[in-house]
This record gives C-alpha cells, structure tokens and sequence, in this order.
C-alpha cells in the first residue's frame, strides 16, 4: 500500500492494514458479499479505520474489487467491543447469516485489521492480555479425559481458545468447579463478576453468565437477575408470590419427593439438581401450576426453563429417541446419574446417544462419562483382550474396537490404549463431530478442483498438508491422512496404496535422467524426444502404473501435450507404412472382400511392428482402428492358415464377441401406467401405501430448495409440493404418464454414444415444478436387493437406484422404471461433462423420490439430477456375490481362485471349500488369479493375471459378463474368442443352476 505524506510531498510503501485478512479469504463466500446498490444508503467510510463503512444502521468492510472496477463489501455485526464484528454471508433483503467461529477486529495500536477464529463462541471477547500460549506447548497427553479443548498440567487447567493472528494456538487459565466438573470460572483483573463456562452435551463450551437468562419466557415471567460473584450459579432463584388455590397445595402435598429426590445429606450443588428434578416431574404433571411449583420445591425459574428448553429442542429433533426415553421411566428410587447410565447401557447406539441422554437427563457430561468407564469395568475388558507380542497401540485399538458383541466406547478405548481419539475415529469410518468445525474449516480452504477424482483429491490434500507440517503451521496439525481419506470418500488403504505408488513412480522417473541433446534449455522438441522415451521405457520395463499425466509432470509439459505428441508420433508411424495396391479398398467391392483388404494390411503392419520394435508405440487397438476391422478380426487373421483356400472370397465371422457391452439403458423395463413401488416378490403387487404408511402425505428432503429461497416462497411452493404429492399417492402413480409424456422426450445422446439414452424437455418447464416420482421395485434392505441382483447383475440394478431419505429401504428402477430413470447427471467421473444439474430432489414422507425443476427448463433442453457424493455403488454387495458365484465355480472345478485387490492386503483365495488363508499344495497347478478394481463408476471389475501373478491381461470394456470372462481367459489363457465363449457360458451355466431355481427371484419371507 502507498501512503501520501503532504509535509514531505511523496509517496511511502507502508504495511497493508489489510494483511492478515488474507487469512479469512476461505472462509468468506464471495457470492454472499454486497455492492453499494444493495445497501439501506450510500456507504460512508468510518473514520480512522480503514476500509470499513458505514450504510445505514449496517457495517459494510471493502473486501474487494472486481475487474470492471465494482466494490464488493462483506456485510459485517457489532460484537459490543470496540471494533469488534462478526462476519454476515448476505442474502439479500436484509437477511443473513453469520458466519461462524469468525471475527474480524481492527487493531488502533497496530494499524491492521486482524482475523480471529475461535474454537467456541463463548470465547468471543477476551482481552488479548488472558490469552497464553503456554511454555512448553500443550499436548495430547495434557488432555482432561472426555473433555475436547481442555487441558490440565501440573495443578494448572486450560482451555483452547482458537489461534491468534499469527495461526498459534491461545489459551486461558480456569478453575473447574469440583462439585460441577461441567463449570470453568475465569477471573479477569477488570471484572467484578467471574466468567462461567460450561460444558454442554454437544462438546462446546457456552457462557452461563451471559446466557442465563436467554431460555424462553412466558409473558408473566419474572427476570432473572445477576447473583453474587464466586462459586454459586450467578442467577438468584425466583421467588414468586403465593397462589390461593387450595387444590394446587393440595395436589403438591400428594405428590411428596421421590427417594431420588431427597435432599437428605445432599451439599448444596446436588441439592439444587435434586430440587431442579422434583420441580420437573411436577410441571409435566401439571405445568399451569409453574409458580406454585417453582415455590414448594425451591426451584430455580431460569433452570427450569432451561431444562424444558432442552427436552422441546430433543422431541424436535430426535422423537423417536425421546419418546424411547419416556418409556423407559427412572424408577422411584433411582438417581438421575443412574438412570442416565441406564439408558446409555441399554441402548445400541452408545457412541452417538449420549448428547440426548444428558438433554434428557440434565446430567453432568463428565459425571455420566466417569459411571460408564466404572460401569463397563474397562481392566476386565483390556485383560480379556490383551495387546499382542507385535501389535501396534492403534492396530491394538482397532481390534478392540471392532469386537463382535463388545460395545467398549471409543474414548475408553483410546484413553487405556493411550492412541488419539480422533485417529482412532477415522480409522473406524466414523466422522469425529467434536472436531468437524475445525476440520471443515481446513477442508474448505482447499475444496475439489471440478473433474477431479476422489483418490486424486486426497493426494493433492496430503501433500498441501506435508506442506504446512513443514511450515509449523499449527491448525495442519488436527489433520492426519486417516481425517483426509474420509473427507475425500476413499478408504485409508486406498490412500496408503496410491501415496507408495506415486512414491514409486517418482523413484522410476528419476531412474531415467535426460540425455544431453535432451535438456530443457532447447524447447519443446528436447521435451518431446525425453516424454517419448519415457513412455517407451514405461512399456519395455513393465511399469503400467505409471501415468501419463505423470509423466508430464516430471517433464515439465501438460498432459494433453504428451498425448497429442504421442498420437502425432502414432499417426506419423502408421502412415509411413502405405497400402499396397492389393490392400486397397475399391467402392465396388463387397463388404467381405473390403474386410479381406483391411485385415492383410492390419498383418503387415503387425510385421513391421515386430521387426522395428514399436510395441510401445502401436497397440493392437491402434491397429484396428485405423484398418477399420474389429479386434475379433485381427484375432482371425492372426490364426494359422488364414486365407488360405481362397482369400479373395472367404467371408470373416460375423458372430460378435461375447464381452460387447450391452447398454443396459435400452434394456430398461419402462412401465406405463404402472405403480410407483411393486413388491420384490411380485412385481403384479403394489407396495406404495404400505411403504408410505397411514397420515399425512408431503415431500421432504427439500434443504437445498429451502436455503435458496425466502421463507414466505419456501412455504407456498412446499404447500403446492405436498398436493401434488398426495394427488400421486392417491392414485399411485397412474395419471403421471400423461404429464411425463406431455413433458419429456427420450431420445439417443448422439455426442456422447457411451452415455447412452438421455430425457429432454418438450415445452417450458417452469422452475419448481413437479417433473415425476421415480418408480421401481421396492427392496426392504440390502439383502432383499440382493435377489434382484442374482438375476439381473450387479451393474444394471446398481445403476438404477436410490435409497429412501434416512433408512435401509432401496428402489430399483431396473425392470419396473418410468422415463425419470433415464435422466443423467451433469458431472460425474470417467464421463464428459454434460451442463449443469436443472433437476432437484425430494422424497414422499422420507420414501419415494420425487423430482422436480430446479430452475427454469427450456424446450429441447436436457435434465440432469445431481445423483449424489454416495452414487457409487456399494462395492460390497458386489463383492458378496461375485464371491459366491466364484466360490460355485471353484467347487464344480476343483480349483482355487486369488482375488488380488488394491493390495496384498486385500488379495483372498476361494476354493472348493470357500474363502481359506492358504491354498493347499495340492491345487498349485489348479490356481488362477484375477484382479479386482473399481472402476470410474464404482462397479467391481476383473482382470486376469498370469500364473506367476507378475502380469496383467486386461480384458478391455465391462459387461454383465466380465467377471465370468476373467475366470475363462485365467483358466485357458491360450485360447481363442470361441473357446472362451463357450467356457462363458458354461460358467454362467453352472452359477444359474446352483443359485435360484428357475432363474427366477424366490419370494422374501413374511
């Protein structure tokens, strides 16, 4: 920045007010900023602070300036402390949203605005003179147990409260309450009253001083007011006038304590839990009655309504769990403490119930963890399952933690095996909800490039995080690869796999220095000699894991350069070698003889390959694409005595070969006038009110639609929404086709013939309107899914399915679909992009699909639906039964099949006898491997592999029979398409007859 100094008459470079803002840039949404036309008045600039103006009764900051000169301001809310404010994502009409964990505060000492980030809200405001960075840091192992962001250290407790302008972490020093260990007093030198913090059920900390008295009132209710400074709760109970109504005094004198609620022996903390606790039961027993109540149980006004808050917030939120709490009634004599151990012992869900026990119970979180380490009698436990001669602490902790009928807590686990909590989380699969604001705001920073691949993006991850481990930034720290690898919806092994290989690849490239005439001064031409040479040694050396993409970068080009310098080198090769007059299609011949023509010069080439060794260069596909034959062809001609009776009249085969894919896209059963849900056991039989069940019919699932629109248009279009909705269900879907065919049209995707069919619109489909309700077979669970799967394949039934809102419920579109079934999606990986999704969606009461427009659709314009983060098809499903089918075949062969995956890790070995550990000697010269992978779109593939396991026979394009083809080429490597087909359909033979009689889906069980 330059400042004008008028005593000096020049300009000076000074440090930017501005600097430390670069740090916010992530976690502000540049769609969400304002331009002075969206202001209540013309923005004036405040006084002596920079960049910050004043519109209205609004705070506007210059955040930045667009290239055709626009200013763009961040909408900006007062703290209460002096140029203090949070950040405000505007939109539009006044309205909102804070953005969380941020402040943005103007140093007058410094001159600069400063970024703050918090770990909890309640540690907004703090004077900077509190805030300590303890010498030597704080660790890990100074954790309190079952608290996050607190730390205790020789006599000494901490709390994190977020990181300063410099990214370093900053604490305060506490006392914990000993009677309360939810309550931390701070004092401060310029504060008569203490600052209080507690510790909720939701693992944040919030200030009870300053929201004391933020609980919902009745109008008549009385204030509560500020108490003395200290130990005790700062609110003085509510004393209320008397009430007259003998029936009432009447009532309380029938209804005394229960034993849990005595106060005998009680010090003054529990006396006010136990007072609180009868003051409960009472209200809900008659609540009109509140004063009376608060009265004769001496009862605090503010915690009463404070615990009632939090029941409602749980009904609301979790009704099945709350009314499971109601039935399951505290016994008289039984403690709160106790009852809440009892609940999280019994429940089925302990890692994820015990917020709403303590919401329910009103418990302290520390006290409910402390009973259930004592209740589980965790040194019984780690005895039963000691650690292994050679086990490492987290491999220990895994195991214990995956134990069929054990349900030891993850936190116990982790203290007593003393490994990181939040590793341990991940390397289970469970998201760590203590943590997820911070590690949202580090994935934020670095979102995914579009096209990217899930195992791409978390490489680009761990290496920015390398990066920062390098450069002592701290809040790189809370990430390890385990954190990265669920972020980006790969698994860890898949991660750890990847990062050797890419190790690998590095060490391989680096084998292979530029040769002088090959350095890099010269241009692109010394570039393209060492890409070429390096793609040739990739072949002659056998490293197929090398990317090109790698190459390039090692090179120092683009990827798409390598490749249009490879085919260039391709191109220049094959037409170097002409045809010869003999070779020459003429207009006149007939389609054999041209195929005759095609197929001698596809050999010659094939001769001059071998005797010029460009293996590397000319694949067989390179072959038959450019002498117009098929691979089955070129196979033909190879074979011995080839043309030999009469070569200028044979007639090539016309049988295709078995593996051609088969678009499943044509081969859906499109149902017209047909119901929304057929039975898997009878597709004649309607499911659909069954599943939808009795009552009220709407649609739901709507948060994205909800977030774009006011709440006034949320609610008149959701109204219509829900008509319509009942209007399908009434009719179960039979007055539909009349919509779908009035407004959809199927036609062939001719720019993208892989993709298949595609929907466009017939007219004008204006924005959020109902399109359809998606049809299908309606699968129960998993293993209902399964028996559809036996019969059709894995790859068509997976591709046409959704699953219900929240539940195991699945629909199949595959042989009961509608129109909706064809729509694509605009981006997905291993496919072109196809524009931009215009298609939203909804669920009929959590079950059934419903689509509707996003946005306005035009005439003649295609849909496209977000299929979703979790559309890949779950690979065990396919894994389950491709090892059945597998294991089918092993035993009518007497043979063994290795499944090797991504890696050693992951190979197994399947016999006659199932899955084993170890193939028996015997069968050595009866063993044959196949690989397995995923492809692009989550759907298992196989490969063969030769016996010694070293080389890879790729099978090409992926089919309904890919797996079948797999075992045939390992089982006769050396034969042909013929003899392949008919080992084919042998095998399918053999798995049909032993899975489902008859071919067709046995019906469920009632």
């Amino acid at each position: 920045m330059l400042k004008w100094h008028a005593a000096a008459q020049q300009w000076d470079v000074i440090t930017s007010p501005f600097r430390l803002l670069q740090q916010a840039e992530a976690t502000i949404e540049t769609t969400k900023l304002l331009q002075s036309g969206d202001m209540a008045g013309k923005p004036v600039a405040v006084p002596d602070i920079p960049g910050l103006y004043r519109a209205g009764e609004g705070f506007f900051l210059l955040w930045q300036t667009k290239a055709d000169g626009t200013a763009q301001y961040l909408e900006l809310m007062p703290t209460g402390l002096t140029a203090e404010y949070r950040a405000v994502h505007s939109e539009g009409a006044g309205h909102g949203t804070i953005v969380p964990q941020v402040h943005l505060r103007y140093d007058t000492h410094a001159a600069e605005w400063r970024f703050l980030t918090l770990k909890h809200e309640a540690f907004a405001g703090l004077p900077d003179a509190v805030k300590i960075q303890p010498v030597p840091p704080l660790t890990t192992g100074d954790r309190l147990p079952w608290l996050h962001d607190a730390y205790h250290r020789q006599g000494e407790t901490w709390l994190h409260t977020g990181s300063d302008k410099h990214g370093q972490p900053e604490y305060i020093k506490v006392w914990q309450d000993a009677d309360d260990p939810d309550r931390f007093i701070q004092h401060l030198p310029d504060e008569t009253q203490p600052r209080i913090y507690l510790y909720d059920e939701n693992s944040e900390f919030v200030r009870e001083d300053e929201n004391l008295c933020r609980a919902t009132r009745a109008a008549d209710d009385q204030l509560c007011q500020p108490g003395p400074s200290g130990y005790q709760p700062p609110v003085k109970k509510s004393r209320l006038t008397q009430q007259s109504d003998a029936a009432v005094e009447k009532w309380l004198d029938e209804n005394r304590r229960l034993p849990r609620e005595t106060l005998t022996g009680s010090g003054d903390s529990l006396k006010n839990s136990k007072n609180l606790s009868y003051a409960l039961r009472l209200y809900q027993m008659r609540p009109e009655a509140k004063e009376k109540i608060l009265q004769h149980s001496d009862a605090s006004l503010f915690w009463l309504g404070r615990r009632l808050k939090k029941l409602e917030k749980l009904q609301q939120s979790a009704p099945e769990t709350y009314q499971d709490f109601i039935n399951n009634k505290q016994h008289p004599d039984e403690p709160d403490l106790e009852y809440a151990l009892r609940l999280y012992l019994e429940s089925n869900r302990r890692d994820t119930i015990k917020p709403a026990i303590i919401q329910y119970t009103g418990v302290s979180v520390i006290r409910l963890e402390r009973e259930i380490v004592k209740s589980q009698d965790p040194k019984i436990f780690f005895e039963k399952y000691p650690k292994g001669e050679q086990e490492s602490d987290m491999n220990w902790a895994l195991r214990l933690a995956r134990l069929p009928g054990e349900n030891m807590s993850l936190q116990t686990i982790a203290w007593y095996t003393q490994v990181d909590l939040i590793q341990l989380y991940y390397r289970i699969g469970t998201p760590y909800k203590p943590l997820a604001s911070e590690l949202q705001t580090w994935f934020g920073n670095y979102i995914r490039h579009p096209g990217e691949r899930d195992l791409d993006y978390a490489v680009r991850l761990v290496g920015l995080h390398k990066e920062q481990i390098r450069q002592g930034i701290t809040a790189a720290k809370l990430i390890n690869n385990d954190a990265i690898a669920h972020h980006a919806t790969i698994t860890f092994q898949a991660l750890d796999a990847e990062l050797q290989r890419i190790e690998e690849t590095r060490a391989w490239l680096n084998s292979i220095p530029r040769q002088p005439q090959e350095g890099q001064t010269a241009g692109d031409n010394n570039n393209q000699q060492y890409a070429l040479l390096l793609v040739k040694e990739r072949y002659l050396q056998g490293k197929p894991k090398v990317r090109n993409r790698e190459i390039a970068t090692h090179v120092g080009i683009t990827p798409q350069q390598l490749t249009e310098w490879v085919q260039s080198e391709k191109f220049a090769w094959l037409n170097k070698i002409e045809r010869q007059p003999s070779e020459i299609v003429m207009e006149n011949d007939s389609l054999s003889t041209a195929q005759l023509k095609n197929q001698y010069y596809s050999l010659r080439l094939i001769d001059q390959r071998k005797s010029q060794n460009t293996h590397w260069l000319i694949t067989d596909d390179d072959l038959v694409r450019y002498c117009q034959i098929t691979l089955r062809s070129l196979e033909e001609a190879l074979a011995p005595g080839f043309g030999e009776d009469n070569p200028q009249h044979a007639a090539p085969v016309e049988q295709e070969a078995i593996w051609q894919p088969v678009s499943g896209l044509r081969h859906l059963k499109l149902k017209k006038n047909g119901w929304l849900l057929v039975s898997a056991a009878d597709s004649a039989t309607s499911v659909t009110m069954r599943v939808i069940g009795e009552g009220k019919v709407e649609v739901t699932g709507l948060e994205n639609l909800k977030r774009s629109l006011s709440r006034k248009e949320y609610q008149q279009i959701k109204i219509k929404f829900d008509a319509k909705a009942k209007e399908l269900i009434e009719n179960d879907g039979n007055n539909q086709d009349d919509d779908l065919s009035a407004n959809l049209h199927v036609i062939d995707d001719e720019k993208n013939p892989g993709i298949g069919l595609q929907v466009n619109a017939k007219k004008d489909i204006d924005a959020n309107e109902i399109i359809g309700v998606y049809t299908g077979v309606w699968h129960e669970n998993g293993d209902s899914l399964l028996n559809e799967i036996y019969k059709m394949g894995s790859q068509p039934v997976l591709t046409y399915l959704w699953g219900e809102l929240k539940g195991p419920g699945l629909i199949s579109a595959y042989q009961h679909a509608n129109e909706l079934a064809l729509i694509n999606t605009g981006e997905m990986a291993g496919f072109p992009s196809l524009g931009e999704n215009n298609v939203g969606l909804g669920y009929i009461n959590g079950k059934i699909p419903i689509y509707y427009a996003s946005r306005k659709i035009n005439a003649g314009e295609q849909l496209l639906i977000d299929y979703g983060s979790y559309y890949y098809p779950n690979d065990m499903i396919q894994k389950t039964l491709d090892d059945d089918i597998i294991g089918i075949i092993a035993r009518e062969k007497e043979c063994y099949f290795v499944i090797k995956g991504e890696s050693k890790a992951d190979s197994v070995f399947i016999g006659p006898d199932g899955e084993v550990d170890k193939i028996p000697p015997q069968y050595k010269g009866r063993k044959y491997i196949l690989r397995r992978r995923l492809n692009e779109r989550g759907i298992l593939t196989y490969d063969t592999m030769s016996k010694k396991g070293d080389k890879v026979i790729v099978l090409g394009k992926v089919d309904e029979n890919n797996l079948y083809c797999a075992m045939a080429k390992a089982m006769f490597p050396s034969a042909g398409l013929d003899k392949v087909n008919e080992t084919i359909i042998n095998l399918k033979d053999i798995a049909r007859n032993a899975r489902v009689e008859g071919g067709e889906i046995k019906p469920e069980p009632v």
